[in-house]
């Protein structure tokens, strides 16, 4: 794909970007060339005027992304002709998006990105319009309140999308990711969240939603109410979770049991509690929690015990405790780029 500047920025990156799919890596580079110049700003905010305006439910139309890209880069040039030079876009495969049959723009110029079909069909089906869309950062946790006062709070690299307004039937909202949900009570309207292969429906209730796990398994977690928890192509496919329960669904199965994890939330709380826990398993939980990669150079390190209680602790601050605690066997941690490495012969 062709870049827009030198700094190897791309409109396939720009679109990953936007519709909240860019890794770390691609996020930080397209922040950074943003951030380079008043001209870029202009740019994107350009561009990201014309995503906002774009609608992915209802009363839709198909469009050619890559006609809609050239419309947009030969638009941009006219408007803005000394914001930043722009080279000729190859062909790509074609792909599908929808736009508003009732957008108010000339016929001649087409606003859309190239978000992927994999996202938009998700987006699509969920039914929900008029849409917010939030993510949430690499490294942060972030919170917001919805329409009818409920809260979310979103663990890091997730993505949530809700309506301006609720109907007046359903609170329907879409999530990527995980999050955690305190439910603003309301029996005539249920609250609905769409994920990619499962409904989770509930009236008023406090819960989370984790479609990150490993092997695509969704999890629910109830911390209080009930919630259903159905599989999306097949509503009679469902159980109710209690609160203290998990329930997750994995292909067409779906499981419910007792949550014995006293950390479970720990991403949203930051409180960790550990009662002579092996090393191996705090460091697990520490990756989940401050999103970073924890390795040991000898695996009788991961063996040993740790009893300690963190209440919105820095990842330095708990490194410095593991290493105050076994002073003695740890020779070093060291930090590099994000991972830590702890180096010892063991208890």
């Amino acid at each position: 794909m062709k870049i827009l500047n030198e700094n190897k920025i791309t409109w396939g990156l720009l679109g990953k970007y936007l519709s909240g799919e860019s890794n770390n890596e691609e996020t930080i580079l397209i922040q950074r060339w943003i951030e380079s110049s008043n001209k870029n700003k202009i740019l994107f905010e350009n561009i990201q005027s014309d995503w906002n305006k774009i609608n992915l439910a209802k009363n839709m139309k198909e469009v050619d992304v890559d006609n809609a890209w050239e419309n947009l880069k030969q638009r941009i040039l006219q408007e803005e002709p000394e914001v930043i030079p722009m080279r000729e876009l190859r062909q790509e495969n074609k792909l599908t998006i929808y736009l508003y049959r009732t957008l108010q723009i000339a016929a001649s110029i087409l606003i859309v990105i190239g978000m992927s079909f994999g996202i938009y069909k998700i987006f699509s089906d969920s039914g929900i319009s008029d849409n917010t869309i939030i993510k949430s950062g690499s490294d942060n946790t972030s919170s917001l309140i919805l329409p009818d006062g409920s809260k979310v709070y979103l663990n890091s690299n997730t993505i949530i999308k809700y309506p301006e307004r609720f109907g007046k039937d359903s609170r329907n909202i879409y999530l990527k990711g995980e999050a955690y949900f305190d439910v603003t009570g309301n029996p005539d309207k249920p609250f609905v969240v769409n994920t990619n292969n499962a409904l989770i429906k509930v009236l008023g209730t406090s819960f989370n939603i984790n479609t990150k796990t490993a092997n695509n398994k969704l999890e629910v977690f109830v911390e209080s109410g009930n919630v259903q928890l159905s599989q999306k192509s097949n509503n009679e496919n469902n159980i109710l979770i209690e609160p203290g329960y998990i329930g997750v669904l994995s292909g067409n199965t779906l499981i419910k049991s007792k949550n014995n994890d006293i950390n479970y939330l720990a991403w949203k709380t930051r409180y960790l509690i550990f009662r002579d826990t092996k090393l191996g398993i705090v460091a697990e939980k520490i990756e989940s929690v401050y999103n970073t990669s924890i390795k040991f150079n000898n695996k009788e390190i991961a063996d040993c015990p740790l009893t300690a209680t963190f209440n919105n602790a820095s990842l330095d601050s708990i490194l410095n405790v593991i290493e105050g605690t076994f002073n003695i066997e740890i020779e070093n941690i060291i930090k590099t780029n994000g991972k830590v490495i702890i180096v010892g012969n063991g208890c």
